[in-house]
């Protein structure tokens, strides 16, 4: 019901959150689903799993938008075996009953992870007001985007290296065969992958 007012105690979130040194292996849903302020999510290894890695997301019910989140030094292999209505990329923010007005989550870096695996994009950030995804080793299916934007702003690309997803079995299609080595800037690559959506 769009009409109803929910209220949430900010100081009784999950602030100050740290995720660090973890295998999450085999799970039906999502590594991390955050939506306080300031979190820490490093060094971990989510494998197998149906939903993202980490997942940005205030549902009904459940609280804030998340703001001033570090993903770092992780690796990320098969992800999205669950879908609703797609596959579920690794690293995505979201936010329910999106509007012009709505609220947006901020301040995300995505720096120094490996991800490995396919169908669909590595990165989803929908409603999202500053982030920086750097340094990051990408293997993706070829026939898919890197990354989707979507009510976005101040969000930087730069100095991730894309290579063909190690997981081929989970491609969409067989265009692996002809997957083309980046050139030496991958940066641009990727900025290039972006604009094409």
């Amino acid at each position: 019901n769009q009409s109803v007012t929910q209220v949430f105690n900010f100081n009784r979130t999950s602030n100050q959150f740290v995720f660090r040194r973890n295998v999450v292996r085999n799970g039906r849903r999502v590594g991390v689903l955050y939506k306080g302020h300031r979190a820490v999510v490093s060094d971990n290894t989510f494998e197998g799993l149906g939903g993202g890695a980490l997942e940005l997301w205030n549902a009904p019910y459940e609280g804030l938008l998340a703001s001033t989140v570090l993903f770092r030094n992780n690796t990320v292999r098969e992800f999205g075996r669950w879908t609703s209505g797609g596959v579920a990329p690794p690293v995505w923010s979201g936010t329910f009953a999106e509007t012009a007005t709505s609220g947006r989550h901020s301040d995300l870096l995505v720096e120094n992870n490996t991800f490995d695996s396919g169908p669909g994009s590595i990165f989803r950030l929908v409603a999202m007001a500053g982030a920086l995804v750097r340094n990051n080793t990408v293997h993706h299916c070829a026939s898919d985007a890197v990354i989707v934007l979507s009510n976005v702003e101040r969000v930087a690309i730069r100095d991730n290296t894309l290579l063909p997803s190690q997981s081929a079995r989970l491609c969409s299609n067989t265009s692996n065969e002809r997957y083309q080595p980046l050139a030496p800037d991958p940066s641009d690559e990727l900025l290039r992958s972006l604009r094409a959506e």
